[in-house]
């Protein structure tokens, strides 16, 4: 199942690196290719030692797979706006990048040139740019009916200056009233810079394009420095999705090669439940970041699933995020084996509901470290690598008077209670 959350943000503060999105970047060892089912669970576990801590720490692991990953979604004619950040801060390079390197302007107007082309013809297409207000460079019409000169004025767009979230989706909405289509999407391509009064307005406007309009958005952040909140805000709502381009590479993965993925969710309301008599959840890691403290709870809620794309790798397969760790707590440390259901249900693309139980037992008796599969291997090592990494710039900040009094709101002391967390360093 696809992530809908992009990105390790190279960033001075700890909230811009996510597990969501570390995990959704990674490709997971799996056993088989699902082959049947929409959506599937392949559970492991695992006995580790924290390497801050050397307390010995219990997770399951959970992958879910579906049938269409590492192929295209389910393709029906679409109308897209696709509206293009012209701020200043585009003539920028991504990451660390050599100055030689394209901009991120030059970039994004590459990979719209290549998806408007690959378009099918009665798909339609509408080109915005924003600053502080929308600019239409295309208005909205049908692909075949799409002119060189519509081409050339693509080529043409270059940065200006600031920008404004909130106009650049009341304008992409606008592009999109007359449609009649099933499947309206609008991708907004920008470095995610937005003051709190845009993100609220932005927030507001974005839940009526979503459930009054029903329109679905995809933001594509190209910079490592996005506003982590303002991806939030778009990546657990029915059929929207968050990428994080980190290099000059992705944005033709994201936009141009796994457009069928971004535009084409196979599933909506993915929730994921779990029971046990013996051992309770106390942290959901990949699945948004939140406490969870109880032996028979609601893990997660995910709006919509995109097809992952797969890897095979000397005959082994290997799947692009979709991994959420359950950390777990032992209620009765007496006995040797321990047993758990977890709970999957959720809807395909007619509204159907299907619901899936998975019984799992759990072996007590190790003593040591003990992984049942190379993918939670795998994600542990992630999890540990990036709280480890958040930390870090947790304390940096609090000792370092200059930032701490340019912290954002969310450094409240109930926001720092996060981490007093068992395996705080």
């Amino acid at each position: 199942m696809g992530g809908q959350v992009g990105g390790f943000h190279n960033s001075l503060s700890e909230y811009l690196i996510t597990y969501d999105g570390v995990i959704n970047e990674n490709y997971f060892k799996i056993a088989a290719r699902e082959s049947q089912l929409i959506n599937n669970l392949e559970i492991s576990q695992c006995q580790v030692k924290n390497p801050m801590t050397s307390k010995i720490e219990y997770f399951l692991g959970l992958l879910i797979k579906s049938k269409y990953d590492g192929t295209p979604g389910i393709r029906e004619p679409v109308d897209v706006c696709i509206t293009l950040d012209i701020s200043g801060s585009m003539t920028c390079h991504i990451g660390s990048e050599q100055k030689d390197a394209k901009t991120r302007n030059d970039l994004s107007v590459e990979s719209i040139v290549k998806l408007v082309q690959q378009l099918n013809d009665e798909d339609g297409i509408a080109i915005n740019t924003f600053d502080e207000i929308s600019h239409s460079i295309v208005p909205f019409r049908l692909k075949k009916n799409l002119t060189e000169e519509n081409i050339n004025d693509i080529k043409k767009i270059k940065p200006t200056g600031n920008e404004n979230i909130y106009n650049a989706l009341k304008g992409a909405m606008e592009q999109l009233l007359e449609s009649t289509k099933k499947n309206k999407r609008i991708i907004i391509i920008t470095d995610l810079w937005a003051h709190d009064n845009e993100i609220k307005d932005f927030e507001n406007l974005f839940k009526k394009c979503v459930h009054e309009d029903q329109i679905e958005i995809t933001i594509i952040g190209i910079s490592q420095d996005a506003n982590s909140h303002l991806a939030e805000i778009v990546s657990y709502d029915r059929g929207c999705n968050y990428f994080n381009v980190l290099n000059s590479n992705d944005l033709d993965k994201y936009l141009v090669q796994n457009f069928n993925y971004l535009c084409f969710p196979y599933s909506y309301n993915i929730n994921l439940k779990y029971k046990s008599n013996n051992l309770k959840v106390v942290k959901c890691i990949g699945a948004g970041e939140k406490e969870l403290k109880g032996n028979e709870i609601d893990i997660c809620n995910i709006s919509c699933a995109i097809p992952s794309s797969l890897k095979i790798i000397n005959n082994e397969i290997f799947m692009e995020g979709g991994l959420i760790l359950l950390k777990l707590e032992k209620l009765n440390e007496s006995i040797e084996k321990y047993s758990c259901e977890l709970i999957l249900d959720y809807e395909d693309r007619n509204g159907k509901k299907y619901e899936q139980k998975y019984p799992y037992f759990i072996n007590g008796e190790y003593t040591g470290d003990y992984f049942s599969s190379k993918g939670i291997e795998h994600g542990m090592s992630l999890y540990y690598y990036t709280f480890l990494c958040r930390n870090l710039l947790h304390y940096k900040n609090a000792y370092n008077e200059n930032q701490f009094l340019n912290l954002d709101k969310r450094h409240t002391e109930e926001s720092k209670k996060k981490w007093n967390d068992d395996s705080k360093i």
